[in-house]
């Protein structure tokens, strides 16, 4: 559910801020500023295109050349990397 969010009420609340948080409201102001344009783009682009906002990875063939990574592998690796994990907290 949005916030509605007076004008008046920021401007007030920005005119209460001490004057050594101004530099960082404004670089906050510039991020949202950016993020909201970046976030425009992408959902332009995803529209236009069809595509999905993000690059896949495609590794070189050859580059993963006798790994293996099937789903039980993956099962495996993660059995042994949390194996212990917390017992020195007790």
């Amino acid at each position: 559910m949005p916030i509605a969010i007076e004008h008046d009420a920021l401007y007030q609340a920005i005119d209460r801020l001490p004057e050594n948080t101004l530099i960082e409201l404004a670089r906050f102001i510039e991020f949202l500023q950016f993020k909201s344009q970046r976030d425009a783009q992408v959902d332009e682009d995803t529209a236009t295109k069809g595509e999905p906002p993000f690059n896949p990875v495609y590794f070189p063939e050859g580059v993963l050349q006798g790994y293996e990574f099937s789903p039980e592998f993956i099962a495996d690796a993660r059995k042994e990397l949390w194996t212990g994990f917390g017992a020195e907290l007790e």
